[in-house]
Parts: C-alpha cells; sequence; structure tokens
C-alpha cells in the first residue's frame, strides 16, 4: 500500500507545466485532477515520487470519463466544424425534432387514409345489391391541420342513390395524414 499524501493543491500549476512541457506545446494542457477522497492505491504509481505524466493522464481518464458539471458546460465548444464556425454550444444543441408537413397528400396518402374504412364501404354493395364490379367514386374535403374530413360525397351517378350516400357516410370517418395546405379535394374510387 503506498502511504503517499494526496498531491497539494499548489502541485497542480507544476503538474501543468509537466503536462505542457510533455505535450511539446504551449497550449493549456488540463492535467488530472485527483480527489482527494480517493484511496492512495488507486493514484497513479508515479503520484507519489513525480508528477503525473501524459501517460497517466491517459491513464486516468480512461478509467474514469470526463464529466463536465453544467455550469462549464457552456464553455467547451464541440468538435463539429459547424458550431466552430461562430455557433455557441448551447444553439448547437438540437430540438427534439417536429415532424416536417408535407405541402399536400399524395395518393399513397389517400389510399392509406381510406384503407381502413374500405371493408364497410365495400359492406355497402352487398347490403343494397350493388352489381359486381360496379364503382362508386367519391369525393373528400380534407383538412390540412387535423387530417379529418370535412365533407364526403358521392359523385353522379350515385349522387343521389342509396348505394352512394352509404359509402360516403363509410368513408366520412377516414383519417389523413397532417399537411400545410387549409384543405384539399381529393377523389376515391371504390369498386363493389
Amino acid at each position: 500500500m503506498n502511504d503517499a499524501p494526496p498531491p497539494a493543491a499548489e502541485d497542480q500549476d507544476s503538474r501543468v507545466a509537466v503536462a505542457r512541457e510533455e505535450a511539446g506545446t504551449d497550449v493549456p494542457v488540463r492535467a488530472p485532477a485527483l480527489e482527494v477522497n480517493q484511496e492512495p492505491e488507486q493514484w497513479p504509481a508515479s503520484a507519489s515520487t513525480e508528477p503525473p505524466t501524459i501517460a497517466d493522464a491517459i491513464a486516468v481518464a480512461e478509467e474514469a470519463p470526463l464529466r463536465i458539471p453544467e455550469e462549464e458546460a457552456s464553455e467547451v465548444t464541440p468538435a463539429d466544424p459547424a458550431a466552430a464556425k461562430g455557433r455557441s454550444v448551447s444553439s448547437a444543441k438540437r430540438r427534439p425534432s417536429v415532424p416536417r408537413l408535407p405541402e399536400t397528400l399524395s395518393p399513397g396518402d389517400i389510399k392509406a387514409g381510406v384503407a381502413p374504412l374500405l371493408a364497410a364501404a365495400k359492406a355497402c354493395g352487398k347490403k343494397l345489391y350493388a352489381q359486381p364490379g360496379e364503382s362508386v367514386t367519391i369525393e373528400f374535403s380534407i383538412l390540412g391541420t387535423t387530417g379529418g374530413v370535412q365533407s364526403c360525397v358521392a359523385e353522379a351517378p350515385h349522387k343521389y342513390s342509396l348505394l352512394g350516400a352509404c359509402v360516403a357516410a363509410a368513408l366520412n370517418q377516414a383519417k389523413f395524414k397532417k399537411f400545410k395546405k387549409a384543405s384539399i379535394g381529393a377523389r376515391y374510387r371504390v369498386k363493389m
């Protein structure tokens, strides 16, 4: 067991000077701080006889990763080149990503919104004795802020038929993705 006392506070300056000399640079080098409450056997072997070397600093850093206190974190500059162009660390921190809304809905988005209700719409054909292969075209007005259906009506020739009203009522509950525009119109054909 090594009975050497912990290094004194004034030794910190000498350890920094030695670290600079060993690194061969005038750039400020921060010597590893040894906590006073550490047991002597946890100190690097060279701590008892001479100031720590760069190898000691690396060994200490590998054993205990550097933890920067919150108040010092604003002084640290990231290695990111974009951050080095004048942005501070606080602006380099990213806010949680907000999904970007599309300008409008794609045909795939329309199909995906109608898909959960398609079976109910096709059931109208069986209930109302529609001819096999007959199709009903539905015109939607979709709100961009909610993705909900503002209006849903059948087009001619089923505009005033029970079949058209049944299919429109089934698809009126469709939910679509939100988008930037206030509203859009869309058509969807349901084949019986």
